[in-house]
Parts: C-alpha cells; sequence; structure tokens
C-alpha cells in the first residue's frame, strides 16, 4: 500500500509472495535513481523536522560539518 512517498506494508503483504517477487523485480540502477530523487524530494523536509526536534543537536551537526569539509 502506499502512502505518499512511503511504501507501508499491511500485515500480511511481506509473506505475500507476489509482493516480494514484484520487489525483486525492480532493477538496482532503477532502485538507485528512485532513492536519489526521493532523497531531494524530502531532504528539506527533513532537516525542518531535526531542527524542530532538536535544534541545538541539528545546529552542532551542521557546525561539525562545516567544521570538518574546512579542515580537509
Amino acid at each position: 500500500m502506499r502512502h505518499g512517498e512511503y511504501i507501508v506494508f499491511a500485515e500480511d503483504a511481506i509473506s505475500n509472495p507476489s509482493t516480494l517477487t514484484r520487489l525483486a523485480m525492480v532493477p538496482f540502477d532503477a532502485y538507485k535513481n528512485e532513492m536519489k530523487k526521493w532523497e531531494e524530494r524530502t531532504s528539506e523536509h527533513i532537516k525542518r523536522f531535526r531542527f524542530k526536534k532538536d535544534p541545538d543537536q541539528y545546529l552542532k551537526n551542521i557546525e561539525e560539518k562545516w567544521l570538518n569539509q574546512r579542515l580537509r
């Protein structure tokens, strides 16, 4: 079952052979391309969520990444 950007499994879906067969037929390159597009669509939302959840930790992580890039 689809729910927005996500695939949500009903309890019996994981044991349904047709579901697993369809997922197994997806080429890895196609999966990687879709994941990249999905990450691009959701990245801003995730950043806002993380900031609202814990602004201090979010800013600390950004500062650490920035400092690590500057030290290279």
